[in-house]
């Protein structure tokens, strides 16, 4: 859940259902539909607005609540005629909502599986957190940027200054983009943020501190999936990120046996796809792990979608529980 991070504490609001305040409880699935890889932004109005991949014949579904809890269909972030097609075969996955002044800019990954050389990210803007959304097409495409499997975006506006985190199980990077959000700054080059194990990650900053969220792990494979979610931290956003043994993300790369062990960088071509199936244990030894097993590590197995799914974004079922500097 990428957003909520940022929206709390603007919306004083928690996971908490209006008949349930007085126990300071609530019950999960908040939401029981399938709506993978969330993003959540509180609009002018106090209500949050969710958006998620692609599915069930919404191109980027769109719900709202007041309270994080109880959840509406409002409808699409395209329609049949607006949907982005830079990717004939593409799916729309892992959007992130974002405002920007007066603009929502929602970035997007199209990509289908086996796609990871001409997948990329794009971006899209609207007035109103309900659409109609316009396409601005992609921002760059794996094979044009020289960053294999380019989705999962992560938008961060730092001084003044756009910059956009992207990357699955090839390295994490990040660009600046330009002062509106809808193109890569001229001259700006892929910089490597941490490495192969990781995907969809997501940068929250306090305290003087910046911490990366990530997933590890075998995302699709129903109760069989070892999917979990991570955090090292960094005193600067570019990094260097460690975790709290102080060991660096930028070489976690480990895999299962007789998987590539390396991120790729810019410009090469990997001889094959690494298996999404995780070693046993976690990469690397989290700040605040989302759920404690073996090593004081992610284990624990959630469902962030349907098929069994969780990452990063997906902090609506451990953000309150789980992350001290969150309690009511």
């Amino acid at each position: 859940m990428k957003k909520l991070l940022k929206i709390l504490p603007l919306c004083g609001l928690f996971l908490l259902s209006p008949g349930a305040r007085a126990q300071n409880t609530y019950t999960n699935p908040v939401m029981d539909f399938d709506m993978p890889d969330p993003t959540v932004i509180c609009a002018d109005d106090g209500s949050f607005y969710l958006y998620a991949t692609e599915g069930h014949g919404y191109s980027i579904p769109i719900v709202r609540s007041f309270d994080l809890v109880n959840w509406e269909r409002v409808g699409a972030a395209f329609s049949k005629e607006t949907r982005p097609t830079f990717e004939p075969k593409g799916g729309l996955w892992a959007p992130d909502i974002n405002r920007l002044k007066k603009n929502y800019l929602l970035y997007y990954s199209m990509s289908y599986w086996g796609g990871s050389k001409t997948c990329g990210i794009g971006v899209a803007t609207a007035d109103n957190p309900q659409g109609p959304f316009k396409d601005h097409g992609p921002l760059f495409r794996s094979n044009t940027i020289g960053v294999f499997n380019s989705i999962d975006p992560e938008f961060v506006r730092e001084r003044g200054r756009n910059y956009l985190f992207w990357g699955s199980f090839w390295g994490i990077y990040a660009v600046e983009l330009t002062k509106d959000g809808l193109a890569v700054k001229a001259g700006s080059e892929p910089k490597q943020i941490a490495g192969g194990a990781f995907e969809a990650t997501y940068i929250h900053k306090r305290d003087g501190y910046y911490y990366l969220f990530a997933s590890i792990g075998s995302c699709c494979e129903g109760l069989n999936s070892t999917y979990t979610t991570v955090v090292g931290r960094s005193r600067s956003l570019m990094g260097p990120y460690t975790d709290k043994s102080g060991k660096g993300m930028t070489t976690a790369t480990r895999w299962s046996s007789g998987a590539a062990t390396g991120s790729q960088a810019p410009g090469t071509t990997p001889t094959s796809s690494p298996t999404r199936r995780a070693t046993t244990g976690c990469s690397i030894t989290p700040w605040i792990p989302a759920t404690r097993g073996a090593a004081n590590c992610c284990s624990t197995r959630s469902s962030g979608s349907t098929d069994g799914r969780r990452s990063a974004r997906d902090t609506l079922r451990i953000l309150r529980n789980r992350l001290p500097f969150f309690k009511p």
